[in-house]
């Protein structure tokens, strides 16, 4: 038995740790090994957001959706949420392997959860352009006219944007094409709100005295700035790259806030950290969304206080929040981690295969 691993610890398995366990292989790793001591251990957990990914998976293969929930309900799994609301009324640890009923509501819940994260990263990372925005056109109170350009633009197509989003997702996950979806999302919403931004800077930069902007439509149209915007427009990470560049003490400022961002809409500190590590890439190296981002960031909600106080009032154990182990064997999710429970990422090597 890995020697790392102990029985009061509270397991939470990732997308792949779950499929391992299942019976898929893995190069490099020990996986019977790995299976035969995790079957030892009282606590473990498949995170809701896993759940959701082998329903969406295997929705139309209920043969193999059955033999992985039997055997993960047989060796006393518990589905936890991946977020505080990921299960609503009908989170109760116990697994439920009514197919039917899984398929129908999960796939839901799913689409419902990821649409409003997608949307809230988008806000933000818009939000910051257009800090860089206010700075770089010389607007004198940038708070104040952030707040007012979220007021008078961005607030009354909020709910239209996260519908847009969940009808997208929906086609998507139909054609097995999400990845590609979530990036043209991005992408798209990003270029949208960013080119509002300018467009309310443009006005407030141009105001007579009588509060009426001076410039017309095709005066903005033909303004080098505008100009510039349209040519990125389906290219607008590599925009983000060119333009913020000279604005690198914003982004870290942005950095410095964005985990409470987050926090004060119900994630925990480590999501948004999680969202920091990314901020600069999307910013600054021409990184785009990506689905696993999603994910990992509802994967992350199981290391937590809640994740901890939650199962104990359940299973009556003692277990903190240093005794949750996040167990993945995927090395982008190993790595951020990592940096917060290196012990989970030693458990997972324990298993590697030397050559």
């Amino acid at each position: 038995m890995n020697s790392l691993i102990k029985k009061d610890y509270l397991y939470y398995f990732d997308t792949n740790a779950i499929y391992y366990y299942c019976g898929e292989n893995a190069d490099g790793f020990d996986i019977e090994k790995f299976r035969l001591d995790m079957k030892a251990m009282p606590n473990k957990i498949l995170p809701s957001c896993v759940y959701q990914e082998m329903i969406v998976k295997y929705r139309n293969d209920t043969d193999e959706l059955g033999r992985m929930l039997t055997i993960l309900a047989t060796d006393n799994f518990k589905i936890a949420p991946s977020q505080y609301d990921f299960l609503g009324d009908e989170f109760t640890y116990e697994m439920d392997i009514d197919l039917k009923k899984a398929i129908e509501s999960q796939y839901k819940k799913k689409i419902d959860n990821e649409a409003r994260l997608i949307y809230l990263i988008i806000y933000s990372v818009s939000m910051v352009f257009t800090r860089i925005l206010g700075v770089h056109e010389g607007i004198k109170d940038v708070d104040k006219f952030m707040r007012v350009f979220v007021t008078e633009s961005i607030n009354s197509i909020e709910q239209d944007k996260l519908n847009f989003i969940k009808e997208e997702l929906e086609k998507a996950y139909e054609i097995d094409d999400t990845e590609n979806v979530v990036k043209k999302l991005y992408n798209d919403i990003c270029f949208e709100y960013c080119t509002m931004a300018y467009a309310f800077a443009y006005g407030i930069k141009n105001i007579s005295s009588d509060g009426k902007c001076h410039k017309d439509i095709d005066e903005y149209m033909n303004d080098p700035f505008t100009k510039k915007l349209l040519r990125y427009k389906n290219a607008f990470n590599e925009f983000f790259e060119k333009f913020n560049k000279n604005h690198k003490d914003i982004i870290e400022e942005a950095k410095i806030e964005i985990p409470s961002f987050f926090t004060k809409r119900g994630y925990t500190l480590e999501q948004g950290e999680f969202i920091k590590s990314k901020l600069e890439k999307w910013l600054l190296h021409k990184a785009k969304l990506e689905k696993n981002d999603i994910y990992d960031m509802f994967f992350m909600f199981g290391f937590s206080d809640y994740s901890a106080s939650s199962f104990n009032a359940y299973a009556g154990t003692n277990i903190v929040k240093n005794d949750i182990k996040l167990l993945s064997f995927d090395g982008r999710t190993k790595n951020f981690i990592g940096t917060f429970s290196k012990s989970s990422v030693d458990i997972v090597d324990g298993y590697k295969i030397e050559p």
